[in-house]
């Protein structure tokens, strides 16, 4: 049986040997729907998102209550029936940043160890599981004119693969709960301990925080530290201690809740009601949080001019000649290691793209992810500046470079995330018991994906960034080097290869 299905219903292209023009595209049916969906709820707000139009599609859409829009809602409901959720929704999230995040079911604690919930391939839930899905997407990334449809489709099937990684990795579930049950036995240890000092010194250097949860709790933590300074005044010491073991313990208690079925089932049928005064206050939260997310934009764009004066005198000083970041950043990526079931778990849900035929859009909407990251603001005006743009990325790659590829992103590097599309349906193609026309379709879907990535490599050789390009070219090739360089692109995909197979994960969705 092989996880790569084909269905006559939902076949769209075949090669020239079934008899058709063009390469076998296996999305289903539901797939195209959604496609077609999202094309239609894209089209008015289109943007090149480093641009001034962007904030007036953005506060456009908010306007015209797109949360409401007939396609969204058809989109979640194609959704559910795809993949068999009692309710799903697409939460439209404002932000300058491009992302796409879930709540996983692996994280809840009221579906724990309930593997019984999904049907035999392992991709699919019962009807009786009753399982509830909630997705985010910033709108800097779901209105980006950059990203076709089936791209932007593809992220949101990796965000819906968290949701089944612990069908493919089994014991995942485990691990969470273990986490969260961590989490809140460190919490008390802060609370109840006379030294707090230590202990929280001890939770924000290691101990609770992981990932970005660490980069994000740290700035919390600091916060009030920084109104403080802002307002001339000083915050006491043990003000600031009570405010983050408060913060901490917070944390550890809600957790479980936020990623809970119950919590998700909540916030479904907020975003799904359609009663007169849930659209109006949909709306006009829609409004307050793009307004809010439009002065979070502007001030960081106008911090960048202050980053670009100390980049220059950065450079030309001895400390960039002795920078020590290197060193912490091999620190900081073992104790990464050590957080092995989140990159697993971000491993497993790119292969749930591929899985699915969305493969080779994954690849191509890696790449400009990739690429886009780097343009925002006045970025995008050095990077067309001779000279000033090399400045720019050597210096990015001194002070904040090694850093970011180290510093605990559980996410694959970008190396290791495409060619693990190609991986997951490589090894499917080993099933001795595929029937000659699953075998020749998933021939052409391998195909098809090594095309893929071939275009994503010559886009780094040659296209409009590398023609005229002066930052933006040097940091994608720094990053790309830095992944040639590790085994499978990532190291970490190496252990996973050796921990937990592709062949293993495919047996374990397959019910062997």
């Amino acid at each position: 049986m092989a996880l790569f299905k084909i269905n006559e219903d939902t076949i769209q292209h075949t090669r020239k040997k079934y008899n058709l023009d063009e390469a076998f595209i296996p999305k289903s049916k539901g797939m195209k729907e959604m496609e077609k969906c999202l094309q239609v709820l894209r089209a008015p707000y289109l943007v090149d998102y480093n641009s001034i139009e962007f904030f007036t599609k953005r506060f456009q859409s908010a306007e015209n209550a797109i949360q409401d829009d007939p396609n969204l809602i058809k989109f979640c409901k194609l959704m559910e029936k795809e993949f068999v959720f009692e309710s799903m929704s697409l939460v439209i999230v404002r932000s300058d940043k491009m992302n796409a995040l879930t709540l996983p079911v692996s994280k809840s604690i009221d579906k724990f160890k309930d593997q019984k919930m999904l049907d035999s391939t392992g991709m699919r839930y019962l009807k009786e599981a009753r399982v509830n899905i909630t997705v985010m997407i910033t709108d800097s990334l779901l209105f980006n004119d950059r990203f076709t449809d089936a791209e932007i489709l593809s992220i949101l099937l990796h965000e819906i693969g968290h949701n089944f990684s612990q069908s493919g990795i089994k014991y995942l579930e485990y691990i969470r709960m273990g986490r969260h049950c961590i989490d809140f036995i460190v919490a008390m240890r802060i609370l109840l301990n006379k030294d707090i000092g230590m202990l929280l010194q001890a939770s924000v250097n290691g101990g609770i925080d992981r990932g970005r949860e660490l980069e994000t709790r740290r700035d919390l933590s600091n916060y009030i530290d920084t109104l403080g300074n802002v307002m001339g005044t000083s915050i006491p010491g043990q003000f600031a201690g009570a405010y983050r073991v408060a913060l901490a313990f917070f944390t550890a208690v809600t957790a479980p809740i936020v990623t809970s079925d119950l919590f998700r089932s909540a916030i479904n049928k907020v975003f799904r009601a359609d009663n007169i005064t849930a659209k109006a206050s949909k709306k006009s939260w829609d409004l307050i949080l793009s307004v809010l997310a439009t002065v979070v934009g502007i001030r960081v764009r106008l911090a960048e001019f202050e980053e670009a004066l100390d980049a220059f005198k950065y450079i030309l000083s001895s400390s960039f000649i002795k920078n020590e970041l290197l060193s912490k950043s091999i620190n900081k990526y073992m104790y990464n290691l050590l957080q092995f079931d989140l990159f697993i778990d971000e491993s497993f849900s790119d292969k749930f793209v591929a899985l699915h035929g969305y493969g080779p859009e994954f690849v191509m909407a890696m790449g400009k992810i990739q690429r886009e990251s780097y343009r925002f603001g006045f970025t995008e005006i050095v990077d067309r500046v001779p000279f000033a743009g090399e400045i720019f990325a050597i210096n990015y790659m001194i002070s904040k470079g090694i850093v970011n590829l180290l510093s605990g992103d559980p996410h694959p590097l970008i190396e290791s995330r495409i060619k693990s599309q190609l991986d997951i349906l490589e090894a499917d193609l080993k099933d001795t018991s595929l029937n000659p026309k699953t075998r020749a379709a998933l021939k052409d879907e391998i195909e098809r994906t090594r095309e893929s990535i071939e275009r994503y490599n010559k886009a780094l050789k040659k296209d409009e960034i590398n023609n005229r390009s002066h930052y933006i070219a040097n940091l994608v090739a720094f990053e790309s080097a830095f992944s040639k360089v590790m085994p499978a692109g990532d190291i970490r995909e190496w252990l996973v290869k050796k921990i937990y197979t592709n062949e293993r994960i495919l047996k374990n969705l397959k019910g062997k």
